[in-house]
């Protein structure tokens, strides 16, 4: 069970045709509430053997919030392609989990003796400032240099405590100090960049850059011998390849580049999560980040009322950070973490589609497929699957001021390098009003409707157990937006906003555990 809010807010201010200003914020809160119940029997010879069963509460509260400033200069009709540009961006998130359980010798929960109790919490920060200057300049009518410099500051915290109580022993609750803890992590990068866009001719152009980053990180856990550091250096090239065909509106692009993916805290959080004692979770702080090559060959076509897009990739990660889970058997429990245990390589062909069969109609579509690999050698395994994804969206505009929005999609799940899980469809549909002279609007949207949730299936295979799993989503939801636009200036609808856009953390999920 959860609930939660998100509110936007932004404002453009263009004091002349040269020079803009904008500042915009979101935020938003998001409350969960999951009771469970569980009841555990060991067989066999295990000194744990035990019957017991455990009535558990988790609470969780998240709060984020995302602050961008920025200022673009052009300057004029004598040089329309020549910009500087100035941004900054603060975000902050904070996650706030904790846990209680009371533990019954019996089968049913809440009936026999209570014998022992626990509780956790874990409040996790994470506070990144961003500064980012952009420049390009031309060259002649085709020809363009774009330079830049951008530094991304990062600080992490996880404070963590675990307190347990055997009521046959104790008289209160007791910290646990091997699980309890609090760690800092600190993530500095600063990256520099160019790329310079020329053409051959009347069919050719061709864009060649490189970028240069510098990551400096600091992590400490309290307590002795509990500080780490690391510092790397990665060079980034990029490249891309453009010919126009014979026919108006065809486009024929081939594009390298190498990027890189640092691990969210997700993944780096060393709090031990463990509501049951045969199963514990905790994350890695000493990760490496991913760096991934990427191939893409790629056709497009447009006319007055189509356009189709067809892309082939191919992309090689070989530091690839996944999931892994082992068996202790000194503690006869299962444990998941994370580490830089495989190289990833997937394939695939992507056609995106949209059409206008009327004035006020468009349809859009995309349908995927790829093929991804995953190989370990530390653990001796590989792991591979085929799997397909498709939406479409489409909306109808009518004379009243009114719009008719729908979309929907499958996709046929995916394959980490233990576990493969099992896929989903979505779909939603919605009514826009026009008002006050089309300065506003306001959407009513259904998504899910037609049940409350879904169920996902996991199977997870090692060479000491097989695990299946399965939980299930709570997804229909219902939402109002309101948006108005206010304020006016000539031009100013043909200008390119410029913002910032950090895609180079790895990001997790509990779905599918990143």
């Amino acid at each position: 069970m959860g609930n939660g809010g998100y509110g936007q807010l932004e404002l453009t201010y263009d004091p002349s045709p040269l020079h803009s200003f904008t500042l915009s914020g979101n935020g938003n809160l998001y409350r969960s509430n999951s009771p469970q119940e569980l009841f555990s029997q060991y067989a066999g010879q295990s000194r744990r053997d035990t019957l017991y069963s455990r009535d558990i509460n988790r609470d969780g509260e998240s709060r984020n919030y995302d602050l961008n400033a920025g200022y673009t200069r052009t300057f004029g009709e004598k040089q329309p392609r020549r910009e500087w540009a100035v941004l900054a961006q603060h975000t902050r998130s904070h996650s706030d989990e904790s846990y209680r359980l009371d533990q019954y010798k019996s089968a049913d929960v809440k009936q026999g003796l209570l014998e022992y109790r626990e509780r956790s919490a874990n409040l996790a920060r994470n506070l990144e400032t961003t500064l980012q200057s952009d420049y390009t300049h031309p060259f002649g009518e085709k020809n363009t240099l774009e330079t830049g410099a951008k530094l991304i500051r990062r600080q992490v915290s996880s404070d963590y405590t675990l307190d347990t109580l055997q009521l046959n022993r104790q008289a209160d609750f007791a910290r646990s100090p091997r699980r309890s803890n609090a760690f800092d992590y600190s993530q500095n990068v600063l990256a520099a960049y160019g790329t310079y866009n020329f053409a051959a001719g009347k069919k050719y152009t061709f864009s060649l850059g490189t970028r240069l980053e510098r990551t400096d990180i600091q992590g400490e856990f309290q307590g002795e011998n509990g500080r780490f550091s690391n510092d790397y250096l990665n060079v980034l090239p990029n490249l891309s390849a453009t010919r126009t065909l014979k026919k108006e509106g065809q486009t024929l692009r081939f594009s390298f580049s190498r990027r890189i993916q640092r691990p969210h805290i997700y993944y780096l959080n060393p709090y031990v999560d463990q509501v049951t004692p045969n199963s514990i979770r905790y994350g890695n702080p000493t990760l490496r980040p991913e760096v991934t090559d990427s191939y893409e060959l790629s056709y497009g076509t447009f006319a007055e009322k189509t356009s189709l897009n067809i892309s082939a990739f191919a992309r090689r990660t070989g530091n690839s950070i996944e999931q892994f889970y082992r068996y202790n058997e000194a503690l006869a429990r299962s444990e998941t973490t994370y580490g830089n245990l495989a190289t990833n390589s997937s394939y695939g062909l992507n056609l995106y589609g949209s059409l206008k069969p009327t004035k006020d109609w468009n349809l859009s579509s995309n349908i995927s497929g790829d093929y991804t690999r995953l190989r370990s050698k530390v653990l001796n395994r590989t792991s591979s699957l085929a799997s397909m994804y498709m939406n479409l969206n489409s909306s109808l505009k009518f004379k009243t001021h009114y719009t008719l929005q729908g979309y929907g999609g499958f996709w046929t799940g995916g394959v980490q390098l233990q576990t493969r899980y099992s896929g989903g469809v979505y779909y939603g549909l919605g009514l826009k009003r026009m008002l006050f002279k089309e300065k506003a609007d306001l959407t009513l949207s259904a998504n899910n409707f037609l049940s409350p949730g879904r169920e996902f299936r996991n199977t997870t295979i090692t060479d000491q157990f097989r695990s299946v799993g399965s939980f299930y989503q709570y997804q229909r939801s219902v939402r109002l937006a309101f948006n108005y636009r206010f304020g006016k200036v000539d031009g100013s609808g043909q200008r390119q906003r410029r913002t910032i856009r950090n895609d180079d953390s790895k990001q997790g999920s509990s779905n599918t555990g990143g």
